[in-house]
């Protein structure tokens, strides 16, 4: 019986502490899973909600592709990229920051831009089941041994 007091207090705290952190949806903030709308305001202003609040979960569901620039994550705050949903990066140099800058290529700083960035974050976890996918683009062409 004591064992069941001890265990109960314990219970309802781990419940109380999963309800507490809040789930933010990207398309509550007006970005669309097309694959080709830039959703970059809408997931940054979802993320910096859930800091502002004591953070949580951004969750891009649905399926689809969100199409962004560099997102900052902040803390607190986990992206959730749910089952058949892609994060896509944006194919336009120009949808990314240039303050991530860290000239790690040589006379190509193009190169150097942040599809996801953090700096001084604590508490950030990216996970599900989607894919991340930075849409680069390759400037060579594979041969093959019969094109040698």
């Amino acid at each position: 019986m004591r064992r069941l007091f001890f265990n109960l207090p314990l219970a309802f705290f781990f419940i109380l502490l999963s309800t507490s952190a809040q789930t933010y949806h990207v398309k509550d903030y007006g970005a669309v899973n097309d694959g080709t709308t830039l959703n970059t305001i809408a997931i940054q202003t979802a993320i910096n909600e859930c800091t502002r609040n004591g953070g949580g979960t951004v969750l891009l569901s649905g399926g689809g592709k969100y199409m962004t620039g560099t997102l900052y994550l902040k803390d607190n705050v986990t992206l959730h990229i749910g089952n058949g949903t892609v994060l896509l990066g944006s194919p336009n140099y120009e949808d990314y920051t240039t303050d991530t800058h860290k000239n790690m290529y040589k006379n190509e700083p193009h190169m150097d831009s942040c599809l996801i960035f953090a700096k001084d974050a604590t508490s950030i976890a990216i996970e599900g089941y989607g894919t991340i996918d930075g849409n680069g683009h390759r400037e060579f062409s594979i041969r093959t041994r019969a094109d040698r």
